[in-house]
């Protein structure tokens, strides 16, 4: 039986739904840390780990270390620079991605012909998958 998951790393804290992310996670038990792009001047609650990181392997694995999960937050449009994520994930030994499009499955046959701006993440979530790195698409069960 694997480890329950307990810390939590979003990327895109400070995006439309971030706050709301951080603070569902927060109110419900979780250690949770912001990856935050070095740029950033965004503010966050005093109990979360902020990192800065210019997106190299080296300053996302640094992140990463220690992290159970990956949320990302970040805009549909930046998916495709998941795959570099979860790269860094994979050798940092994070247990679970959740992709940014949440309510949307594409892992689904079709769905990229509907969304079209999605197909980059299809593309990057695909890559974790046979890497043992499990994704969460649409509704977590």
């Amino acid at each position: 039986m694997s480890s329950p998951i307990k810390n939590i790393i979003i990327i895109g804290g400070a995006g439309s739904i971030g706050p709301a992310t951080i603070s569902e996670l927060i109110s419900n038990g979780f250690t949770v840390s912001i990856l935050s792009r070095e740029s950033s001047t965004a503010k966050f609650p005093k109990d979360v780990t902020v990192y800065k990181t210019d997106y190299s392997t080296t300053s996302l694995l640094k992140a990463f270390q220690g992290q159970d999960a990956i949320v990302s937050a970040i805009a549909v449009l930046s998916a495709p620079q998941q795959a570099s994520i979860i790269d860094a994930a994979i050798e940092a030994g994070v247990k679970r991605f959740i992709p940014s499009e949440y309510g949307i499955d594409s892992a689904s046959s079709g769905v990229a012909d509907l969304v079209p701006v999605i197909r980059g993440n299809k593309k990057s979530s695909n890559t974790s998958e046979p890497r043992n790195l499990p994704v969460s698409h649409g509704p977590l069960s």
